[in-house]
């Protein structure tokens, strides 16, 4: 099994993510998440949120420690 990288580019970031994992037919989908929209203490980030809850793939959020 290997990786691939694919570069997205476009307004809603959410929606292509969404969009490329569900046309890529995605075993797993990893997507970092920063969370530092309006408040520090929010557990995702604003696109990794907008993913979370439209994307029927299998989904690893990885965050920095």
């Amino acid at each position: 099994m290997t990786a691939t990288e694919v570069r997205l580019v476009g307004q809603a970031p959410g929606d292509a993510i969404v969009a490329q994992a569900t046309k890529s037919r995605l075993d797993l989908l990893a997507l970092g998440s920063l969370g530092f929209g309006a408040s520090r203490h929010t557990i995702m980030g604003s696109v990794a949120n907008r993913v979370a809850s439209r994307c029927r793939t299998a989904l690893l959020l990885v965050r920095e420690k």
